[in-house]
């Protein structure tokens, strides 16, 4: 699947994770922290390094916002989404239905718990409205997983 909206229609999830979907907004895939053998600063040592698979897969990289930024980085995305719809010739039912269910979320799932997000993730050259990627933990306090807007992605076509 590619951002629909980022500059380069970036990879940012594919058929390898499992995408399940919540509140017909959202895409949740859970993840798992992996071992990647990386060259040491010296270039003659092999060390072996945790990484989340996810993260590694898309080569995504971590960013910072406060409250305030993120959510207007959110509203700007949603807008953004709103606009790759309507180019993508979506009909009117399903940009209110995207709408609805992208403020519904918003409200009832995503601001009440934004301090629980461990991290935000992008792709590094993006520069505009682009996916920005949720990771937080499951329930278990173990389990990451990261959250993607449903209809700010795009099936990939070869």
């Amino acid at each position: 699947m590619q951002d629909i909206v980022g500059l380069h229609n970036d990879e940012i999830m594919n058929g390898i994770f499992t995408l399940k979907e919540v509140d017909s907004v959202v895409y949740e895939v859970d993840c798992m922290m992996v071992d990647k053998e990386v060259l040491a600063e010296d270039r003659t040592t092999v060390t072996s390094v945790k990484v989340n698979n996810v993260v590694e897969c898309f080569r995504l990289h971590e960013i910072f916002f406060d409250k305030k930024g993120y959510l207007t980085y959110l509203m700007d995305y949603m807008k953004s989404i709103e606009k790759a719809l309507e180019g993508n010739n979506a009909t009117a039912d399903e940009i209110s239905v995207f709408k609805t269910n992208s403020r519904q979320f918003g409200q009832k799932r995503l601001l009440r718990n934004l301090m629980n997000i461990n991290s935000i993730w992008v792709k590094i050259w993006t520069r505009t409205a682009c996916k920005v990627v949720l990771m937080r933990n499951r329930e278990d306090g173990v389990t990451p997983y990261v959250s993607l807007w449903k209809h700010g992605l795009l099936e990939k076509t070869d």
